[in-house]
């Protein structure tokens, strides 16, 4: 994702005659959009938010969305600086719509190409009688793959550069995206959501962080220009630029090996397995962004990890399976007895507290979540006797970190970030299930020792944890 730096002319969308001039400086580490304008908008307040600025930053239309006044300083008499920050902008167009919809969007991710795999080039060395050795290399781009969702398809596009320097090196560098066409044009935000989606199911895959590294939309309406300023016949494409989390400039990357991944692309089901989970997900969409947080949080305090594995797992169970341990009409039943069997004036308070009684306990949904994981988990967590165990000193961890309880003090960061980890493979793997990844495949890949490193260190704390807290009880 590029940094910008740039001075430019800017104004508010629906005064386009109220022009300043400023610096826009976009920085993917910064995690914001920074505009410094000379002077103030006549039509703008210190209080305006939702503002949607445009300019021009060299050849370049720029459309600022939702920005908010973030203050003005004077730094000599008679000139004034006007601040605005905002979380998003676009490059290549002035977009001037009330709600901004697009028909495609194109995108690339950090770790897309390892976890994908194809390879279009094959080496050759062939050294004959005489021993002069001749060095082969044939190219061919990788096919496209594609799949349908619900609204729209989803594609697997390849592409690549060929750079021969004037020093004798050839280079053929090879890229891929993701492209998703909607049968109707979609809002942004819908689509920023597709593509989060996306780089969730890119994270349970490797097991690793994946950055947002290029993100651009289009629709049929807009069409790019030609050197003589007529229109063109394709598309225009347009660059959202929002600061990613955890941005990793390319030179600090470490790619994640294939090795330590739990599924490529290939063994998850290709792209067909990629449609699904656009669809399938969709539904548990905010107990994963709390999930994925785990992966993408440069830095998180233990506690808070473990709180956000356990409560993505809670909610993962309630929205998939359901919030009752027993027939909604037998509970109803019951429940209508109990009240009935008390005086009037105590029954709306008896049945106010008892309504939510059926639903599960964490300490049920986990075991839960580890019967639907079965054997793809069982390499860490074990027999029924051991998963009974281990939901047991999760879910009472979880009270006395949520609570503060007494023994809060016992319990340290190691232990916590053990059992995040456990929690976290095994609602990994629930989720996997939901894209349609191959049984045998995550049975296979649980049990290496990329997954299973922790294993015995996490007994250990079990172990431990269990003790302490039975003996407080």
């Amino acid at each position: 994702m590029q940094h910008i730096d740039q001075l430019g002319i800017f104004w508010l969308a629906d005064h386009p005659d109220d022009t300043l001039s400023g610096r826009l400086i976009f920085d993917p580490a910064d995690r914001a959009v920074r505009l410094t304008l000379i002077g103030a908008f006549s039509a703008s307040s210190a209080e305006d938010s939702k503002l949607r600025i445009l300019g021009w930053v060299g050849t370049d239309q720029i459309t600022i969305e939702n920005a908010y006044h973030a203050g003005r300083s004077a730094r000599s008499p008679g000139l004034e600086e006007s601040y605005y920050r905002a979380n998003q902008m676009f490059k290549g167009h002035h977009l001037e719509d009330a709600e901004l919809h697009f028909a495609s969007t194109r995108f690339v991710l950090a770790d897309l190409s390892s976890w994908i795999g194809a390879k279009g080039s094959k080496f050759d060395r062939v050294t004959d009688d005489r021993g002069k050795t001749t060095y082969k290399i044939d190219y061919a781009l990788p096919e496209s793959s594609e799949a349908s969702f619900s609204r729209g398809r989803v594609s697997i596009v390849f592409g690549a550069t060929f750079e021969n320097e004037a020093t004798g090196d050839v280079a053929i560098k090879q890229s891929v995206a993701v492209r998703i066409d909607y049968g109707a044009q979609q809002p942004i935000r819908t689509i920023r959501k597709d593509v989060s989606r996306i780089q969730s199911l890119v994270i349970l895959c490797t097991g690793a962080s994946t950055i947002l590294d290029s993100f651009v939309v289009s629709r049929p309406e807009i069409k790019d220009r030609m050197l003589d300023g007529s229109e063109s016949t394709h598309s225009k494409l347009i660059e959202v630029l929002a600061a990613p989390i955890n941005y990793i400039s390319t030179e600090e990357r470490k790619p994640q090996p294939v090795h330590r991944m739990l599924l490529t692309y290939g063994e998850l089901g290709g792209t067909p397995a990629v449609a699904r989970w656009i669809d399938e997900s969709k539904a548990f969409e905010r107990p994963l962004e709390y999930f994925v947080s785990i992966r993408l949080a440069k830095q998180m305090y233990a506690q808070n990890r473990f709180l956000n594995a356990t409560f993505a797992a809670e909610a993962f169970h309630r929205i998939t399976v359901g919030g009752s341990r027993s027939a909604d009409s037998d509970f109803r039943r019951i429940l209508d007895e109990c009240v009935r069997a008390v005086p009037q004036h105590h029954r709306e308070w008896l049945e106010r507290e008892l309504v939510h009684n059926d639903e599960p306990t964490l300490r049920q949904r986990l075991v839960a979540l580890v019967k639907e994981a079965d054997s793809c988990i069982r390499p860490i967590i074990g027999n029924s006797k051991r998963r009974a165990r281990w939901a047991f000193t999760c879910s009472q961890v979880r009270n006395e970190v949520t609570h503060i309880g007494s023994r809060v003090d016992k319990i340290d960061g190691e232990d916590l970030f053990f059992l995040a980890e456990s929690v976290y493979d095994v609602v990994r793997i629930c989720l996997l299930l939901v894209a349609g990844a191959p049984v045998e495949v995550l049975e296979r890949k649980a049990a290496s020792y990329a997954t299973t490193w922790y294993k015995d260190r996490l007994w250990e704390r079990v172990e431990k944890l269990r003790e302490m807290l039975m003996a407080g009880a």
